[in-house]
């Protein structure tokens, strides 16, 4: 793939990128007004839950269809793969549902939510299962356009069923909240599965390719327990404020996390086309390791300047949540490190992913979810949701260490480590003092030394940067 086309791609991905920014900007602070703070809380936990169950159930196979996919250019073999990639995640995740839904209705077991939210989540998750597969399917064959457009539509969907059934249903917010969440998944899945019917379409299915099942399921099940871990180790942070304190600071803190989540989007919008791009390749040209290091440094300066940018603002960004939610501001400095490291590493863990060897990543989850759990439970009980933010920001931190150090040793690469350390250091400093104090002179002038050190670092991103957009609009 040349980099007119790669331009193409990220334009496409980040149109779309752009707008998920508006609708979440312009969303939360009009939900965050109808919806009271221990509401909001406990959708936020129903969330996490149905991301717990994606995760699981997804078994490692969209992961799988990454890897596998460029095996053979031919439409036989893509259904093939799809097909093996998508039927045990549907049966295990319908089953799973059938019977907690049988467990709630008939009273056998006290889920933390009412059996029709129960019912909400089980539908959700299976939809949401389906679309991640055809999400990845849209990944990997680089229709980007019609990616972004479904994710927005995603959440468009979600904004208008949740705002105007908040308006008709005022005493049932909670299910209104679930029920827009399933309906949303459910409508942008059969769309996308229906734009994609060609590999979808498995009767048509003509050469038979011999996949290896054995080195398919080798690849793909150690993600099973790597990805719950992982799921575990993002969600640490609201079972521990859960647990200590009340759904009004998990509230407070689920609305500084959708804020950090806006920028996240940059993390997921890089991943959605890195991911394949790189194994393609890898496949062509496993010689090459210029594309990487321009990846990594590339992604070192855009995330932290984004990061940077919101601690400076984020005193003025809380203000659209409402007087209730004002705490998120403290939150925010140390919770801007999870997407900064998580998309950083998605450069540097390319060993673990050519080499085949996804067990190590059960390795990275374990640890990065360990010191998670021990930084939440000794500061979330002295303060409260502040202490989730930093024990988060941290782990984050060791996350993208363990996939690094793993990577390499499969795949050597000279990421220029040295400067990268030196503007995280930096970044934990501006991180902590604008926990603690409000916007001033010195997170001014903090943000002007970090943004001339990133820049001056840096400076080789920007001139290329430059060029191709002088390239390309010349």
């Amino acid at each position: 793939m040349n980099k007119p086309s790669i331009f193409k791609h990220f334009i496409s991905i980040g149109t779309g990128t752009v707008i998920n920014m508006l609708v979440g900007f312009l969303t939360t602070p009009v939900l965050t007004r109808l919806v009271g703070t221990a509401e909001y809380g406990q959708y936020s936990i129903f969330t996490m839950y149905a991301s717990i169950a994606l995760m699981i159930l997804c078994m490692g196979f969209d992961q799988a269809l990454i890897r596998y996919f460029y095996g053979f250019d031919t439409l036989d073999y893509q259904r093939s793969i799809v097909k093996e990639c998508c039927i045990l995640p549907f049966v295990c995740t319908l089953l799973a549902g059938i019977v907690v839904n049988v467990l709630s209705w008939r009273g056998l077991i006290q889920f933390e939510f009412d059996s029709r939210v129960m019912t909400m989540l089980t539908i959700s998750v299976l939809f949401q299962v389906m679309n991640r597969i055809d999400l990845i399917l849209l990944r990997v064959t680089y229709q980007t356009k019609l990616y972004s457009m479904l994710q927005v539509m995603t959440n468009l969907l979600f904004a208008a069923i949740a705002i105007a059934g908040c308006f008709l249903f005022k005493t049932q917010k909670l299910f209104v909240l679930t029920a827009a969440s399933a309906v949303s998944y459910g409508a942008v899945t059969v769309i996308g599965i229906g734009s994609q019917r060609e590999f979808w379409n498995f009767k048509k299915i003509g050469q038979r390719y011999s996949i290896d099942r054995k080195e398919l399921y080798r690849y793909a099940f150690p993600f099973i327990v790597s990805m719950g871990i992982t799921t575990i180790f993002q969600a640490i942070d609201k079972m521990s404020l859960n647990r200590y304190c009340s759904y009004e600071e998990v509230g407070i803190y689920s609305s500084a996390i959708t804020l950090v989540h806006v920028f996240a989007i940059v993390q997921t919008t890089f991943a959605a086309i890195w991911s394949p791009m790189v194994v393609e390749h890898y496949e062509k040209e496993p010689e090459d390791q210029t594309f990487y290091q321009k990846g990594f440094r590339t992604m070192s300066f855009v995330m932290f300047f984004i990061g940077s940018s919101l601690i400076l603002c984020k005193d003025l960004f809380v203000l659209l949540l409402g007087e209730d939610y004002r705490g998120s501001a403290a939150m925010i400095p140390f919770l801007c490190l999870s997407p900064i490291m998580l998309t950083i590493s998605d450069t540097t863990v390319i060993g673990i992913t050519f080499s085949k060897k996804s067990y190590l990543q059960i390795i990275v989850s374990a640890v990065a979810c360990a010191v998670n759990i021990a930084g939440n439970t000794l500061l979330v009980p002295i303060i409260g949701g502040i202490g989730a933010a930093i024990s988060t920001g941290l782990s984050y931190i060791v996350f993208f260490a363990m996939r690094t150090i793993l990577s390499n040793k499969y795949f050597p690469m000279k990421w220029g480590m040295g400067k990268f350390s030196l503007i995280t250091l930096l970044f934990l400093a501006y991180a902590w003092y604008n926990t603690f104090h409000s916007f001033g002179m010195v997170t001014v002038l903090g943000y002007v030394s970090i943004f001339a050190i990133i820049v001056f670092n840096y400076r080789d991103v920007i001139r290329d940067g430059f060029r191709l957009l002088k390239k390309r609009f010349s």
